[in-house]
């Protein structure tokens, strides 16, 4: 992936019909400087912006985001963040040291699937389109 990005030199984002060009920069401002633009446009439409992250891990761009995330929260952009991951993964990320406010986050700890009810919910969804299904 990291060859096919280097490859372009140019980007283009485009949501709610908003839309943003840029010149590619290994800069991590940048990325900053495009959510940013959007934030601010999506608030003059008093559009909340909602980023999910499964199976989060303490990568660069991981912090990186995390970070630029906290100064957007900062300045009252209406952005929310759900990440999911594995417990130790999450303590790791929590626990960087730019990343302290992370910890002051919400956190739910989810337990393991009941069968019973999982088997349930799919009989009741396909019964809900006239199907049957067998045990």
């Amino acid at each position: 992936m990291k060859k096919i990005f280097d490859k372009i030199n140019g980007f283009k984002i485009s949501a709610f019909e908003i839309e943003i060009n840029g010149q590619k920069s290994n800069d991590a401002s940048v990325s900053q400087i495009a959510l940013e633009t959007i934030l601010e446009q999506l608030k003059q439409q008093n559009v909340h912006l909602l980023v999910t992250i499964d199976e989060v891990s303490s990568t660069p761009e991981i912090r990186n985001f995390a970070s630029i995330y906290q100064i957007m929260v900062r300045e009252e952009f209406y952005i929310s963040l759900i990440m999911t991951g594995l417990p130790d993964q999450v303590s790791e990320l929590q626990n960087d040291k730019v990343l302290t406010f992370l910890l002051r986050s919400k956190r739910i700890t989810l337990s393991p699937l009941n069968k019973l009810d999982v088997k349930y919910r799919y009989r009741e969804a396909f019964a809900n389109d006239g199907r049957k299904i067998s045990d």
